[in-house]
């Protein structure tokens, strides 16, 4: 018999930007800069859902959300 559990796992995600400043402006927290993407870091935890009796109940439960894939 199989058993179904969601496993949520924390990824450290780093987004880097590009700044430019002009000469005498040395403020760089007030700067938006040019996105350049973005860098995943070492996963930091991870944790087990309760058990679901099949694939479809864990999927379509809260924990199986997803934004994307």
């Amino acid at each position: 018999m199989k058993r179904y559990y969601i496993m949520t796992t924390e990824r450290t995600t780093y987004t880097k930007y590009l700044i430019e400043l002009e000469e005498g402006n040395e403020k760089l927290d007030d700067q938006d800069g040019e996105y350049l993407g973005f860098v995943d870091g070492e996963t930091t935890d991870h944790q087990y859902s309760e058990e679901f009796e099949t694939k479809e109940a864990a999927l379509q439960s809260d924990l199986g959300y997803v934004e994307g894939k």
